[in-house]
Order: structure tokens, then C-alpha cells, then sequence
């Protein structure tokens, strides 16, 4: 990243961004806001298994899910146990686990606030965000 914007400014860079998988992104998100570039975070829903829909991995069976690793035999039962972990804290915040998903995911600024400037998400899973902030006071 550090290259390419030497080269010619980079306005945004996205990568996949979510309770899930974060670690990888962690680096790049320190660059971006180092250079002053936007973040989108792709599929900061974890490809829908942190909305709490996906009770099981043959439920992605006939799309292209299926090919990810989350979603294969032990992986996915022990992301489904993440998940469950996420539905007990929604419900304590009378919010939906995609709703608190997407709140952490914009509250990642440097300083704690939400992080609206740096941070991107698609404009449909923003209007899942509002109702979660509103709920969650955030």
C-alpha cells in the first residue's frame, strides 16, 4: 500500500473486515490511517454468519460460501459458537447480532468514537448500523 501510494494516492483500499476476521486486516487499517486513505471493510458481516441467519453449513451448500473455510465442518461449528456468544450480547443490547457486528466494525476509530470517516461500509448495511446504534447508544 505504502508503495502504490508513493506512486499515485491511493483514495481508498478495502479488504474484508469483521469480528471474524480482523487480524489480517489490522496492519492494513494502521497504513491506511497513516496515509490518510479510506478503509472499506468487505463483508463486515462475515459473509452473513454474524447475522445469525446461518444455522448450519449446508444452508450455504449451494453457493459459493461453501468454498470458504468458515463455512467448512469444524470451522463453522466453531464460529457458530462465536456467534452464539455475539446473540447473547445483542439481545442484551435489544439489538440484532448483525447490528452489533456493524457497530464494532464503525466504532473502530483511533480514539474509541465510531470511526464513520475512515472506516466504510455499503450504504445497505449502513441503515443496519443506524437502528444498532440507536439501540445501543453508540
Amino acid at each position: 500500500i505504502r508503495r502504490a501510494h508513493a506512486v499515485h494516492p491511493l483514495a481508498v483500499v478495502q479488504t474484508e473486515y469483521s469480528l471474524l476476521y480482523r487480524q489480517e486486516a489490522e496492519e492494513t487499517l494502521q497504513t491506511t490511517r497513516a496515509l490518510g486513505i479510506g478503509f472499506v471493510a468487505y463483508s463486515p458481516l462475515g459473509r452473513s454468519l454474524l447475522t445469525a441467519t446461518v444455522q448450519s453449513a449446508e444452508e450455504v451448500a449451494q453457493d459459493r460460501r461453501k468454498d470458504h473455510p468458515r463455512f467448512q465442518a469444524d470451522n463453522f461449528a466453531h464460529n457458530r459458537e462465536r456467534v452464539r456468544q455475539l446473540e447473547v450480547l445483542a439481545r442484551n443490547k435489544q439489538c440484532t447480532p448483525g447490528q452489533l457486528a456493524l457497530a464494532w466494525v464503525l466504532a473502530q476509530g483511533e480514539d474509541g468514537e465510531q470511526s464513520d470517516a475512515n472506516i466504510f461500509i455499503s450504504r445497505k448495511d449502513c441503515f443496519k448500523y443506524a437502528k444498532a446504534r440507536r439501540v445501543i447508544g453508540n
